[in-house]
C-alpha cells in the first residue's frame, strides 16, 4: 500500500475471521475466467437462478440499484454489462461480464486502494469490444475536491468532512505522506470526474487529477448520503 505518492509500504492485513462471506471467490485470474465462462454459458446453475443473480433489485422509491446478487448490474452505450470489484489487504481485482458479447475480463493486481484494475480493464475493452465514450459531466464534490487536496499539499486536513473511519486513516503519517509526496506537484490545474456508482449505500466515484507540474493522479472517494466523506485515496498513475 502507499499514501498518495509516499513510498510503498507493506500491507496490514486484516484481522482473523474478517474473510468470512468476503472471500468465496479467491483463485489466480485463470481461474476466475473459468467462473466467468460459467456465468456466460449458463453451465452451472438453471437459466432461472442466473436471471435471478442478474436481475438488479428495485428501491422502495422505484429507482434501479444496479445491484442483483452479489453483483453489479449496468448498462453503458447500450451494452449490458456484469461487473464487480473485490479488495483485500495488499490486493484489488477487477472482473467484468458482457454476456451479449460473450466476452469476459479480468484483472487481479497487488496493491491495496489502486485503481489500476479498473484502469487496465477499461484499456482492454476496446480491444475486445468497440469504446465507449468517457464520462466528462461535473459534480458537486469535484469542487471540494480540489480544496481538500491543496489542503493535504499543506499537511492540513479539515475532519469535519470526513466520517471518523477516513479521520482514523489520516493519521500523522498518512498526512506526512500526503504533504511530502503532493506538494511537490504544484498547483492543482483540473479535476476531472470519472466513473461513479452506488455501492454500500454511498456515492463511488473516481476523479483524473492534474497538476501544474504535469503529474496526473487519481482519487477515489466514497462518500455517505450525508455528504460526510467515508474513504478517500489518491493514487499515482504509474
Amino acid at each position: 500500500m502507499r499514501n498518495a505518492l509516499a513510498p510503498i509500504r507493506p500491507a496490514a492485513l486484516e484481522a482473523p475471521g474478517w474473510y468470512f462471506g468476503d472471500g468465496d471467490l479467491a483463485m489466480p485470474v485463470g481461474q476466475l475466467l473459468k467462473w466467468d465462462l460459467t456465468i456466460l454459458n449458463q453451465s452451472l446453475l438453471t437459466p432461472a437462478s442466473y436471471k435471478e443473480m442478474e436481475t438488479p433489485f428495485i428501491l422502495k422509491d422505484d429507482k434501479d440499484s444496479h445491484y442483483g446478487l452479489g453483483v453489479e448490474v449496468l448498462t453503458r452505450s447500450g451494452r449490458h454489462i456484469i461487473e464487480h470489484s473485490g479488495e483485500v489487504g495488499g490486493f484489488v481485482a477487477e472482473n467484468i461480464l458482457f454476456p451479449d458479447d460473450h466476452a469476459a475480463i479480468a484483472v487481479l493486481t497487488n496493491q491495496e486502494a489502486s485503481e489500476a484494475a479498473s484502469e487496465i480493464a477499461e484499456q482492454i475493452t476496446p480491444l475486445i469490444l468497440p469504446s465507449e465514450p468517457a464520462a466528462t459531466n461535473p459534480d458537486a464534490f469535484t469542487p471540494l475536491l480540489r480544496t481538500i487536496l491543496s489542503g493535504l499539499q499543506k499537511g492540513l486536513i479539515d475532519r469535519s468532512l470526513f466520517t471518523p473511519d477516513c479521520n482514523d486513516y489520516f493519521n500523522q503519517q498518512a498526512l506526512d505522506d500526503y504533504q511530502s509526496s503532493l506538494s511537490p506537484l504544484g498547483t492543482i490545474t483540473s479535476v476531472t470526474p470519472g466513473r461513479s456508482s452506488l455501492r454500500g449505500g454511498m456515492t463511488f466515484g473516481v476523479y483524473h487529477v492534474v497538476f501544474s507540474g504535469g503529474t496526473t493522479v487519481v482519487v477515489t472517494a466514497y462518500i455517505k448520503p450525508d455528504g460526510k466523506i467515508e474513504q478517500l485515496l489518491v493514487v499515482g498513475k504509474d
